[in-house]
């Protein structure tokens, strides 16, 4: 199945970490460099539920990191 142009996220001019749960508090599974491309799974409050598009890593980045 063909994910939708709006189905990408990027992150935005800096490094992002990848947590393992919506929170600070929870681990960092992957650190981003900027401009990496993202899936969309979900949104939890201001946290997105995403996968990394060139690693498959799942877990939350906060929407503030995102565009």
């Amino acid at each position: 199945m063909a994910l939708a142009e709006d189905n990408f996220l990027y992150t935005i001019n800096r490094k992002v970490e990848v947590r393992k749960a919506p929170g600070d508090r929870f681990k960092v599974l992957e650190t981003l460099q900027p401009n990496s491309k993202l899936i969309f799974l979900n949104k939890e409050e201001k946290w997105y539920k995403i996968r990394v598009y060139k690693s498959g890593t799942e877990g939350f980045v906060h929407s503030k990191n995102v565009k």
